[in-house]
């Protein structure tokens, strides 16, 4: 039996012996010999090679070379040459691997994962050594990769392994070892690649089923880890809000980012924010393969609707606001990200057509007054320009004046549930509306408002009507509208006859109500202000 085991080794010996001395007579090994190496020369040997004697300690030589007996003879030849496995050595153990019949996948792997952890410690170098003066060393035998970045040198080996399961498993490895930055984001598109390559090879549906899962599981990690780079790169967000916004689905997070809190009126009067939102979120965009701009058309039509109107569509049975203060402040806010939405890329005649559709809809159309004044007021902050405004609407900038004021004006009445369209307003006896307010909504506040508003609007300087109103607003205990209304009318001429009539009984009732135990009272400069203006 030992005959012919002797008589197979030696055969085995002249057929492969040749190439792999001359192979080894060329290569210089790059890491110690391992313990299994020692056993294998220091001991007796396995029943394949009793024939060799055991020495008692390591050659000299073997620190230079591999060893031949253990590469040919042995069963452990994988564990030599996976050792010894790195970037720089792989095109001289590869033909020695085809020549022993040793698989190469495994071969590239072990060369991956040495190549990483050596340039990963090279990396993470300790400060006390940096410090001293000294160079610290990789892995033992291997060294990091210098020059290009880690993953460029490793792209190659991965395409080399055959098995694609096996070359996405190395690369999602690599991902998992690395820091966040430029490197890790070049490991995922890696995977993605890989992944790609292996949904076009495959041949059977539950291959490229599996290809597919793999394919959507690293461009989803990729284009988070882009999102998060950039905006740690582009914008004022702190590290624990850029962690919960690069994982939000892209529309989602680029509505977040057109709700930034920096986005408001400037001192030139213009609406700007503290860094390029529309920047950051093309690239956003650019890295999900949207429109971003078609994203922001949605915005713009979510946030041009007041609070209120959206409120009423989503429910038949919607309840008004107890707060009108915050909805207001949060119209304002939508108003000042539509403008600046609008002004991407400094071209605004796009968005000019697109609001001024919105703003002559037909009245049968869901879009509300409210919504038409706001895309009117809007088209006045985007386009500044007279001559280009009159250019884009075909209409005189007096027009369009006329037609925001009736919108805003019927919009009033909307709210007091005084269903108008806006020809019907227009053409209207202006105070007979007035008188109308006055006596169908004596008891409303934002009625008497709109009323002294549209009476100083329209000229209407009736002494009875304007009497009645204040009188009125006295009895509501508006004094800061009633204020404001003094003062207002203060200025009119036509008013003169108008104070002398009605405000000796206001200023007396002015009095009663400084002088009562009430809650709300006007401030004494106030009041005093308003004597001023009518003595």
């Amino acid at each position: 039996m030992y005959v012919c085991m002797y008589v197979f080794l030696l055969c085995i010996a002249i057929q492969q012996g040749p190439q792999l001395l001359d192979i080894l007579h060329h290569y210089r090994r790059h890491c110690p010999p391992s313990q299994a190496e020692v056993e294998f020369v220091t001991s007796s040997g396995s029943d394949e090679v009793q024939f060799l004697q055991p020495v008692k300690k390591m050659p000299e030589l073997s620190k230079q070379r591999l060893p031949f007996h253990m590469l040919l003879f042995g069963n452990k030849a994988g564990k030599v040459l996976t050792s010894e496995a790195n970037v720089e050595t792989l095109p001289t153990l590869i033909p020695l691997a085809l020549l022993l019949k040793i698989p190469t996948d495994q071969l590239h792997m072990t060369a991956v994962q040495n190549t990483v952890n050596a340039y990963l410690a090279a990396k993470n170098r300790t400060p006390s050594l940096s410090s001293s003066g000294q160079t610290p060393t990789s892995p033992v035998g291997h060294s990091a990769p210098q020059g290009s970045s880690l993953f460029t040198s490793l792209q190659s080996v991965l395409l080399a392994i055959q098995d694609p399961k096996n070359a996405i498993a190395v690369a999602a490895w690599i991902h998992t070892r690395l820091q966040k930055g430029s490197e890790k984001l070049a490991a995922l598109k890696g995977c993605l690649h890989l992944s790609n390559r292996w949904a076009g090879a495959a041949s059977d549906s539950d291959e490229r089923s599996k290809a597919a899962k793999s394919v959507a599981k690293f461009t989803l990690l990729h284009n988070q880890l882009a999102v998060d780079l950039l905006l740690q790169q582009q914008s004022p967000y702190k590290e624990e809000d850029i962690a919960s916004l690069a994982v939000l689905p892209v529309e989602q997070l680029i509505a977040q980012l057109y709700q930034h809190s920096s986005i408001a009126w400037n001192a030139h009067g213009q609406v700007s924010a503290d860094f390029d939102i529309h920047a950051v979120v093309d690239e956003a965009a650019m890295f999900y393969g949207i429109d971003a701009d078609s994203v922001r058309l949605q915005l713009v039509k979510k946030w041009l609707p007041n609070v209120a109107s959206r409120r009423e569509q989503t429910s038949l049975w919607a309840q008004p606001s107890v707060n009108l203060a915050e909805e207001e402040l949060e119209d304002e806010v939508n108003l000042q990200r539509v403008i600046f939405l609008l002004l991407h890329n400094a071209s605004s005649e796009k968005g000019a057509l697109l609001l001024l559709q919105y703003a002559y809809k037909e009245t049968a159309s869901k879009i509300t007054n409210t919504c038409k004044a706001r895309a009117m007021r809007v088209l006045f902050a985007i386009v500044p320009d007279v001559a280009t405004l009159e250019r884009i609407s075909q209409l005189k900038l007096e027009e369009l004046w006329a037609y925001l004021y009736s919108l805003v004006c019927v919009a009033e009445l909307d709210r007091l549930h005084i269903s108008q369209s806006l020809t019907t307003f227009q053409h209207c006896n202006k105070e007979g509306l007035v008188r109308g307010l006055l006596k169908n909504h004596r008891t409303s506040p934002q009625a008497l408002r709109f009323a002294v508003g549209l009476s100083l609007d329209q000229r209407l300087y009736d002494a009875t009507l304007w009497g009645d109103v204040l009188q009125q607003m006295l009895n509501l205990a508006m004094l800061n509208d009633l204020q404001q209304s003094l003062i207002s009318a203060s200025h009119v001429p036509q008013l003169l006859k108008v104070q002398l009539m009605c405000l000796a009984p206001i200023r007396a009732g002015l009095m009663c109500v400084f002088a009562g135990n009430v809650t709300t009272r006007m401030h004494r400069g106030c009041m005093w202000k308003c004597y001023r203006c009518h003595m």
